[in-house]
């Protein structure tokens, strides 16, 4: 069989995205004759907020478009993650924040090889741990497992490095008309949708394993 390739679009305030990335792993553990290499690819789905970020409550009932709407579906994907091992805790999250920065960040993981562990000590930093990663301080501290000291981190986040790269890969998903996340582009030839049952992904990722990939475009 051929290696598999996963392109992960993604977004890091997206709770289904992380409920996936779990599920994903599940089918991944089931068939370990398939070597896979998980690549996490940028997409906003708030690119209005500003760097400061702003208050998740207000935000979410605007989003959704009433309170008990927004506690409705945050109560349901709590409940769905609960049934995965997860703890997520959406009450006590205070601050939605951009998520190009963090998004960056992942690029930049990628170059150096944790880009998938980074992604993952995000996710819980911001939906388990709560943490505001508007802060410098917050970030520096999901960071510094991975070797980045705080003045580290605020040069990269003052500077443009991987600002026209990430803007790029947003552009090309844009063109591919993806407009929801997550979304999981197998070899470059296998796209689904959503957060997936591990057996779909495992359906999935055994028939991208039996085709040749395609060149990739990112």
């Amino acid at each position: 069989m051929n290696p598999v390739q996963i392109d992960i679009v993604s977004d890091l305030v997206c709770p289904w995205c992380y409920i996936g990335r779990r599920r994903l792993e599940e089918a991944m553990r089931q068939i370990p004759e398939v070597e896979t290499q998980i690549r996490w690819q940028p997409f906003e789905l708030f690119p209005q907020i500003p760097v400061s970020g702003v208050e998740r409550h207000a935000h979410m009932t605007q989003v959704f478009g009433s309170v008990r709407r927004r506690d409705s579906i945050f109560a349901e994907v709590a409940r769905t993650g609960q049934a995965e091992g997860m703890d997520l805790r959406f009450n006590t999250i205070r601050h939605s924040p951009n998520t190009f920065l963090l998004h960056r960040l992942l690029w930049k993981a990628g170059q150096q090889g944790y880009q998938d562990t980074l992604a993952l000590a995000l996710f819980k930093a911001f939906f388990t741990d709560n943490r505001d990663l508007t802060q410098l301080t917050q970030l520096a501290t999901v960071l510094a497992p991975f070797g980045w000291s705080p003045s580290q981190l605020d040069q990269f986040l003052t500077s443009d490095e991987g600002t026209a790269t990430v803007r790029h890969q947003q552009r090309l998903y844009q063109f591919m008309n993806i407009t929801s996340v997550p979304t999981y582009i197998l070899n470059n030839q296998i796209m689904l949708v959503g957060a997936q049952p591990p057996e779909r992904f495992v359906k999935a990722i055994t028939q991208a394993a039996r085709i040749a990939p395609l060149p990739t475009a990112v």
